[in-house]
């Protein structure tokens, strides 16, 4: 019997010794991803380009001081506000406009811009030359991305300076609103001039 007890014993031990154990907790944290962020890349004020198009053979381009330039009904949505900016042949003799008004934020006496101008929004359909009478109107859309939806430093703007296309001098025109300085966000985007006071 007791030679029986000691093969037992014996056998006993390798089953001991290879018995699992559980793991030392890790003491090493992991951190977290990092989330996505939700700005906009700062974008640094230049002037665009934008696209010229050729006037129809015969018809002069639309000059500064051959227009008269007035906003229309404001419309919002989402966070963004939309202007159409109305120019008038005020001259006596037809003119055209071709492309894209420039757009700034302004202001102080004179108005002096603030902020990046408008980007051409040029993913919508090819610009076509509109010819106006007098009297006639064409328009622009002008949309406002509201800076309170960035974190930024913000200055009041009250115009928006316009010019018409291809154009040196602009117009100011009323517009209380706000621009982002630092960092300076795109907040305007504008789209091609179309026939029609607005739509």
């Amino acid at each position: 019997m007791r030679g029986t007890a000691l093969v037992i014993l014996a056998a006993a031990l390798p089953l001991t010794a290879c018995g699992t154990t559980s793991p030392e907790p890790s003491t090493t944290a992991t951190s977290p991803p990092a989330a996505a962020s939700t700005q906009r890349t700062p974008i640094v004020a230049t002037t665009p380009t934008t696209p010229v198009i050729a006037a129809p053979d015969g018809v002069p381009a639309c000059a500064s001081g051959d227009l008269t330039v007035s906003l229309g009904q404001q419309g919002g949505a989402a966070g963004s506000i939309y202007v159409p900016i109305v120019f008038t042949n005020a001259g006596t003799a037809p003119c055209t406009l071709s492309g894209y008004p420039g757009v700034s934020l302004a202001t102080g006496t004179p108005p002096t811009p603030i902020g990046p101008p408008a980007e051409p929004d040029t993913a919508s359909a090819t610009p076509q030359p509109v010819t106006l009478a007098p009297t006639q109107s064409a328009h622009a859309i002008v949309r406002y991305s509201q800076a309170g939806n960035y974190d930024c430093d913000r200055t009041p703007a009250q115009y928006l300076l316009i010019n018409p296309p291809n154009q040196p001098t602009p117009t100011p025109q009323p517009f209380t609103a706000e621009a982002c300085v630092k960092p300076a966000y795109l907040l305007l985007h504008v789209d091609y001039i179309k026939p029609g006071r607005e739509i």
